[in-house]
């Protein structure tokens, strides 16, 4: 019988050396290692070259030999290779915005020139509605707008002031009939063209309301043909109605023989409109006031108050406001003590 001999540790590694053997002789000898061997504690220098060269030395199907037979890793014989990349963000340009076009201009400042008459600074409204118009002088807005700042004036001072009332009256005329000429399918041009026939009118006595009421009339219907919701036309209408129906019958055959035929109107025409021009804008103070003293006039007192106290309630939007609120106190105070 044959007796074995143990099998010495060089014997052991001799598998691992054939390997080394190999990898040298495919490395061209460049850089120098060193392989540990699984089974032994014995370090065996090897030349390692570099990732890239390899799988291209090493005989096909030896990767995954190595790997699975002496537990090599995958990484030292085939290297996974990543490619760098690098990220790069495009800005877009960045545009400047286009300059504002002349009619923004125009209604930047416009709208600071209505801040100011909302505030009822009217001398730094005229000043800009004004100065907007040496620009701008075909612009039917800036002319109503002047219109109604004038005519608002004027309704603020007392009546004693006549002279400089009809004064504001005057121009307010001017640049209204001026906003007609400029557009006639503006609506608001033709209501403050009827304001400001009346008001002027109003200071001047009975004939002169007559002489203009044709042509107030038919100024707030052509408004309100453009605009059904002009609550001021409603107003206005209102209060024509209510004039009217004052007139006498004396009065009334007079005018018509000297004065061209007075047209019609009636209470129940002027209520039905001031209800109109409050509930499309029930915080204008005008409204309240005209209803009540429609009321007052037909002696329904009750109802005059209760308007009154209404009309007292709302904010301040015009001028003219301030001398309303100052004659419907005084008008409360009287009705206050009737039965």
């Amino acid at each position: 019988m044959r007796r074995t001999r143990p099998i010495t540790a060089r014997e052991k590694v001799a598998p691992v050396m054939l390997l080394c053997g190999l990898l040298v002789s495919c490395s061209g000898g460049e850089k120098s290692g060193v392989i540990r061997s699984q089974q032994s504690h014995e370090q065996i220098p090897v030349t390692q070259r570099s990732p890239a060269t390899h799988e291209q030395s090493l005989p096909e199907g030896l990767h995954q030999g190595v790997t699975s037979s002496y537990g090599l890793r995958a990484a030292i014989l085939k290297p996974q290779h990543h490619a760098e990349t690098t990220s790069i963000t495009v800005k877009p340009d960045k545009k400047k915005p286009p300059p504002p076009s002349p009619e923004m201009i125009f209604r930047s400042k416009l709208r600071k020139a209505d801040a100011a008459f909302a505030a009822m600074d009217y001398e730094k409204a005229e000043h800009l509605y004004r100065s907007l118009l040496v620009g701008s002088p075909e612009k039917a807005e800036l002319h109503w707008k002047l219109a109604r700042l004038y005519i608002s004036t004027g309704e603020s001072l007392p009546r004693s002031a006549s002279l400089e009332r009809r004064q504001w009256f005057d121009k307010a005329i001017q640049h209204a009939r001026q906003s007609v000429r400029l557009d006639e399918t503006c609506g608001r041009c033709h209501t403050w063209l009827a304001a400001a026939l009346g008001v002027h009118a109003d200071d001047l006595g009975a004939k002169e309301k007559i002489r203009n009421a044709n042509t107030i009339k038919t100024e707030l219907e052509r408004a309100l043909a453009l605009d059904p919701k002009d609550d001021i036309a409603w107003s206005i209408l209102g209060s024509f109605n209510r004039e009217i129906a004052g007139i006498g019958w004396v009065e009334r055959m007079v005018a018509n023989a000297f004065l061209g035929e007075v047209p019609q109107g009636s209470y129940e025409e002027a209520e039905r409109m001031f209800l109109k021009a409050i509930a499309l804008n029930p915080d204008i103070i005008r409204h309240h006031y005209e209803l009540g003293l429609l009321y007052r006039e037909q002696k329904r007192y009750t109802e005059a108050l209760r308007v009154f106290r209404i009309a007292l309630t709302k904010p301040l939007q015009m001028k003219s406001d301030i001398q309303r609120k100052e004659n419907m106190r005084s008008m409360t105070e009287k009705l206050s003590g009737l039965p």
